[in-house]
């Protein structure tokens, strides 16, 4: 999915979760809507983003783009990542560690995190978590946040760490 403005499609092989698909002509009117200029390296950045189901570093994305790309530096990927974030394409997932993992779903979705290995999944949208937690935060609580801050809250981001269960 290009358009971020609902969830991708799951992908059978993903194990429910969502991925986006990109396509070259599809990334380019996709970046002009978005005011991007589609260089080779910031779209194979972007592809290879929305090919990963793992919420990659921006170590792992060189990586994965150093082969098709004869003249790429980890510079490039972070610049590139920067501005497909700045323009609402690409979502950055700080982690405790201090390094950033990347998604190309910026659909409003959760994440767990395992504290073992820092590996990201989505949280599956049919579950409607985000949503549902929401709408159990006590409304006092939220119009003072939205009081002192001078905001509007309209939504919630979490992100749960977990440990992986011992067989047995």
């Amino acid at each position: 999915m290009l358009e971020h403005s609902t969830p991708p499609a799951a992908d059978p092989a993903s194990n429910g979760q969502a991925v986006p698909r990109c396509d070259c002509e599809s990334t380019e009117r996709l970046f002009a809507r978005h005011g991007v200029r589609c260089t080779r390296q910031r779209r194979l950045v972007y592809e290879s983003l929305c090919s990963c189901r793992t919420h990659p570093t921006a170590e792992e994305i060189f990586q994965l783009v150093q082969p098709a790309v004869d003249r790429v530096s980890l510079a490039t990927v972070y610049n590139s990542l920067e501005v497909l974030c700045g323009v609402g394409l690409v979502q950055k997932i700080p982690m405790s560690n201090g390094c950033c993992r990347f998604d190309a779903d910026t659909s409003t979705h959760m994440h767990i995190r395992f504290r073992d290995t820092a590996e990201i999944v989505d949280v599956p949208d049919e579950l409607e978590v985000g949503d549902r937690i929401m709408e159990l935060l006590p409304k006092e609580m939220l119009r003072e946040i939205e009081r002192r801050f001078g905001v509007r809250v309209d939504g919630v981001s979490i992100q749960l760490l977990a440990r992986r269960r011992k067989p047995g």
